[in-house]
């Protein structure tokens, strides 16, 4: 089984950003597609958070494979920003209160539990006047899309599972089969 979810401290880090204020968020983005590579530093005043999307070697069909996934860490908010890739970062403010906090995590079953995978694909920041979704895209990719939306409407960046689980076929094979629970929690 791979587990490419958020720990419990991790969990209880995130958690703990309900009642602050999001002030902003630092990263290179590419703003045609509203997305950034490896990291981003969510700035939250007194405290910051590093929202990371890193490789990870994991054993996928008994293969050695690389596999991205989100991790986070706290960060003094004095300290430099580094980014992932090479660019100019930039900060993004938001400054609005943070009412709630969502993970949305894949439970992934191929080939009738051949392979079993648990990951968290996004991190929902609801705002008082905004949801802000960091998502990620397929498993091998260390993209985190950044999406700004109204309060209720359904996390923007969310890619349909049928997108990210459903052509993971290995091989190709006809007889390959998958099935995937996408759940919503609440921090």
């Amino acid at each position: 089984m791979i587990h490419a979810v958020f720990t419990d401290e991790m969990m209880e880090l995130l958690r703990a950003m309900k009642g602050k204020v999001f002030k902003s968020y630092h990263c290179i983005m590419d703003n045609r597609w509203h997305r950034t590579e490896g990291n981003v530093r969510i700035n939250l005043g007194r405290s910051s958070i590093d929202l990371n999307c890193y490789l990870h070697d994991v054993d996928y069909f008994g293969e050695p494979e690389e596999m991205a996934f989100f991790t986070c860490t706290s960060a003094d908010p004095k300290s430099e920003f580094r980014p992932y890739v090479a660019g100019d970062a930039q900060v993004y403010m938001v400054d609005e209160p943070i009412t709630g906090i969502e993970l949305v995590r894949d439970h992934v079953v191929h080939n009738n539990g051949e392979c079993v995978i648990d990951m968290d694909i996004a991190l929902v920041v609801q705002t008082k006047f905004h949801t802000i979704t960091f998502s990620r895209g397929i498993w091998y990719s260390e993209t985190i899309v950044i999406a700004v939306s109204n309060p209720g409407e359904a996390p923007a960046s969310l890619e349909p599972v049928e997108d990210l689980w459903y052509d993971d076929a290995p091989y190709e094979e006809p007889s390959f089969t998958t099935e995937v629970e996408r759940a919503f929690i609440v921090l």
